[in-house]
């Protein structure tokens, strides 16, 4: 009765419900929101997008095929976020897109082969497939490392200008 919102530590990461390029694994996923609808608490998404959630598959295939790995954002956002529309109050859409310190993109296969601009295209999958959810960008060391701070700050002020929905 002391807390309100879920947040999955792993069950809901890329490495969990896509393991493998076959199909998916909603099985964890399915308990976390029953759960939370059993127990009348709000779904937190995390996390869509992370360097370290990202299976070795996908990783092995998107830098050999960068049109592949596009459609892949889009598709594995899309049917994810879709399927749990109007359950999940909210996401962290990329979570660590800069380095551990300072105030660089992080070199990642979603950095190396789709630029920057996969963080924009990856907000805007995730709300035209769930328009009502709350999107964050997550990352940590912020409150220490101003040079990271103001580079995240910037990117999303820039996406805020571009109309990319960010929360």
């Amino acid at each position: 009765h002391n807390f309100n919102s879920i947040t999955a530590e792993n069950d809901m990461k890329m490495y969990n419900v896509k393991p493998n390029e076959e199909g998916y694994n909603w099985e964890k996923v399915d308990k976390v929101i029953a759960y939370g609808e059993t127990n009348k608490q709000r779904i937190f998404g995390h996390t869509l997008i992370w360097h370290s959630g990202t299976p070795d598959w996908v990783e092995k295939k998107g830098r050999k095929d960068t049109l592949w790995l596009d459609n892949f954002l889009k598709t594995y956002i899309s049917e994810y976020v879709s399927r749990y529309k109007g359950k999940v109050d909210g996401w962290d859409v990329v979570n660590e897109a800069f380095d551990t310190k300072g105030g660089n993109y992080r070199k990642t296969l979603w950095y190396d082969v789709l630029g920057k601009e996969y963080i924009a295209k990856a907000f805007t999958y995730a709300h035209q497939a769930d328009p009502s959810a709350k999107l964050f960008y997550n990352d940590f060391n912020i409150e220490r490392d101003t040079a990271k701070l103001h580079a995240m700050l910037k990117m999303i002020n820039d996406l805020k200008n571009d109309n990319v929905p960010i929360s």
